[in-house]
């Protein structure tokens, strides 16, 4: 693949990122948001005309990775680790615990009576939907207090996070919960 292609694909994706920064505050919808429609609506038509486009499984997982923590930083920079807010961190981190537990379980419990699949894949298939994620929520505290917006940034941060493990360890745990603890604690 020529360089000249990529260099024009990333610049181009900036553009378009750039213009849905602008089209995300006239509209009051996260411009992630729109990203992901522009992603989906691209791979139905690539799909459509027939079109083969190289290198997307591995280029997505390593972006995504990338933007994640890309993501976490970014909302992680106006705040300031003090003493006086262990006690937020205690909190956030419980709200994005239970946040995601709960969802979790009646996002796997509703597919699992509609969709009669196993259990374990209605479970995968709702922890992404259960992430309160910081990509959609960051945008939208702009209005908010200092406190309220410190409250959101670490409790959607403190979500991404243990989505992610959550996700990574319920993906390992095929047969049970011992298998998956296994290479985390080293046996």
């Amino acid at each position: 693949m020529d360089s000249s292609y990529l260099i024009i694909a990333l610049s181009l994706s900036v553009l378009v990122s750039y213009g849905f920064d602008l089209l995300s505050g006239r509209f009051k919808t996260p411009s992630v948001i729109l990203l992901l429609g522009l992603g989906i609506g691209l791979r139905q038509l690539t799909d459509y005309l027939a079109i083969q486009v190289p290198y997307v499984t591995p280029a997505l997982s390593t972006l995504g990775a990338l933007g994640l923590i890309l993501i976490v930083l970014e909302g992680s920079l106006d705040l300031e680790l003090e003493p006086g807010n262990y006690g937020l961190l205690r909190r956030t981190s419980l709200m994005a615990f239970l946040t995601i537990s709960l969802t979790t379980l009646v996002i796997a419990t509703t597919l699992y009576l509609l969709l009669e699949e196993t259990f374990y894949k209605c479970l995968i298939n709702a922890i992404p939907f259960a992430v309160v994620s910081s990509a959609v929520v960051l945008p939208s505290v702009r209005n908010l207090t200092d406190g309220q917006r410190s409250f959101v940034v670490y409790e959607s941060s403190f979500s991404d996070i243990m989505g992610v493990m959550v996700f990574n360890f319920v993906l390992m745990s095929q047969t049970s919960v011992l298998t998956a603890s296994g290479p985390m604690f080293g046996s």
